[in-house]
Formats: C-alpha cells, sequence, structure tokens
C-alpha cells in the first residue's frame, strides 16, 4: 500500500474518449485487467461519458492504461496534482477593461497587467451553489422540569434553531497559452467592462461577461460542464499559492486547471 505522501504523487487517469463502439462495461475491463481498479470502482467512475477523471494510480501503471485505451482508439492522459500546481496561482480580477487586442486587468492586490486576447486558449464557466448551516445558540433551561425534557423535545428546539443558507458564486477562469490563470468572482468584481449590457443579477451579468471574452479572444475553448462533472476522490488534496481556506472552492479550482489540460491536450494532439 503506498504511503499518504506518495499517494498525492501518484497522476490521475483522464479519460477523453473511449473506442469507437465501446460501452463503459468494456471501458472497465479493460481497465481492470491492470489491477489497479476494480470493475466495480471503474462502471461507477466511469458512469458518465467522457471527458472525466478517474482515480490516481501507480505511475507506470497509469502510463500502461493510457496506452492500452489509445492503442484501442480512445483517447486519454494522466497528470499529477504537481500538474495543476505547476499552473500558478490563480489571479483574481478586481476589474477589466477591452482594448485593442487586449484584455487590460487590474488584479485586486493592486497589481495591472495587460493580456493579449489572443493568448486566452480556455475560458471556465461555473456557478457554484453551496449549503451553509448555522445552528444558533440553544437556550439553556430555566429550571428542574425543563432539564428533564424529552429527546424529541429537546431535538424540535434544536432544529428550530437551525438555519441553512444557500449561497451561489459566479465564476470565470481564464486561461492563457502561458499557463497563467486569472479568475473573475462575482462577489468582488463590478462588471464595468459591460458598459450598458450591466445588470443587477450577478449571473445574467457573469453570463453577458463569458460572451463578451468569446467574441473577444476568438481563439478561446469555452467550458460551461462543471455541474456535469463528478471530481475523483483526492481532488481536496490540491494546493495551489494563494488558494485560501475559505471561499475558495477546490473543486472547481481542480476542475478548470485539468480542463485547461484537457482542452490543450486535443488541441495538440
Amino acid at each position: 500500500m503506498p504511503t499518504p505522501t506518495e499517494l498525492i504523487t501518484w497522476p490521475f487517469l483522464s479519460i477523453v474518449a473511449w473506442p469507437e463502439g465501446w460501452d463503459r462495461a468494456s471501458v472497465a475491463q479493460l481497465l481492470a485487467g491492470f489491477g489497479a481498479m476494480d470493475v466495480a470502482t471503474l462502471n461507477l467512475r466511469l458512469g458518465q461519458k467522457p471527458p472525466m477523471v478517474l482515480n490516481n494510480v501507480e505511475p507506470s501503471v497509469a502510463a500502461a492504461m493510457i496506452a492500452a485505451l489509445v492503442d484501442r482508439g480512445g483517447d486519454g492522459f494522466h497528470f499529477t496534482l504537481d500538474d495543476l500546481t505547476r499552473l500558478g496561482p490563480t489571479m483574481r480580477i478586481a476589474d477589466l477593461a477591452v482594448g485593442e487586442g487586449t484584455l487590460d486587468i487590474k488584479l485586486h492586490d493592486g497589481l495591472e497587467t495587460s493580456v493579449r486576447s489572443a493568448t486566452v486558449d480556455v475560458i471556465v464557466r461555473a456557478r457554484i451553489v453551496s449549503t451553509v448551516t448555522r445552528i444558533n445558540p440553544v437556550r439553556r433551561p430555566h429550571s428542574l422540569s425543563q432539564a428533564y425534557r424529552s429527546f424529541d423535545s429537546i431535538k424540535a428546539e434544536v432544529e428550530s434553531q437551525t438555519t441553512k443558507d444557500v449561497q451561489t458564486t459566479e465564476l470565470l477562469d481564464l486561461h492563457t497559452s502561458d499557463g497563467s490563470v486569472y479568475r473573475i468572482d462575482g462577489r468582488r468584481f463590478g462588471y464595468k467592462a459591460l458598459g450598458a449590457m450591466r445588470g443587477h443579477a450577478d449571473k445574467a451579468n457573469m453570463d453577458s461577461m463569458c460572451e463578451l471574452l468569446a467574441h473577444v479572444c476568438p481563439d478561446a475553448v469555452i467550458d460551461t460542464y462543471y455541474e456535469l462533472w463528478r471530481p475523483p476522490p483526492g481532488y481536496r488534496k490540491l494546493r495551489v499559492p494563494g488558494m485560501k481556506g475559505t471561499g475558495d472552492d477546490p473543486a472547481f479550482t481542480f476542475y478548470s486547471r485539468w480542463a485547461a489540460l484537457t482542452y490543450r491536450h486535443v488541441l495538440t494532439a
């Protein structure tokens, strides 16, 4: 069995396409033959059509599994957490203006930069929905009779003191061909670049922002499929420089960077 440290370094399997005419069961049988995952696990992980990320496995086995898939007409590659981290920090955009062939960016740390529109090769758009549960303090008993209440009455009081808030966050990542990652977070972005198209709702504004960037970055691939993706075991171990413990969604950070690697793999194959 690998140690936790070794496991972190093992590559994930990225399945881009199944061999023509193959189904999930056929792919599961092929990959199970390498002993890294059993058929039952593979059938679960292969539940949706590719592209997808499977578990991480021992490096030489990962290479053999991908080679077997490619030999039969499929496509895939393997990558590590280090490959995702190597893209560098996620640079957070405070303001953005569209220039002549450029995106003039002001970052939240006060720095300013200019990115050529033609270098933006992948744009990943997502809406993150999360539920925050708060339990308000339960009143202490004021009498002996209250202290010996039934379990059901105590449970009902605790439930009545529980508040659940649904929070949504609109995100858009820009990946450039030099490997840089820029992020627009709807909670901290004013949408000045939209001009007269700017509205009051974050979702509509971020959708408009995505359309604007797709127009000025004509070579960029637009990815809006995050909500269909199933994160693999171990995705939370990704550590990106500057990644915050709160407010950062680790699944989206993993997905966005994997999506960039996937599209670059397909476009350079």
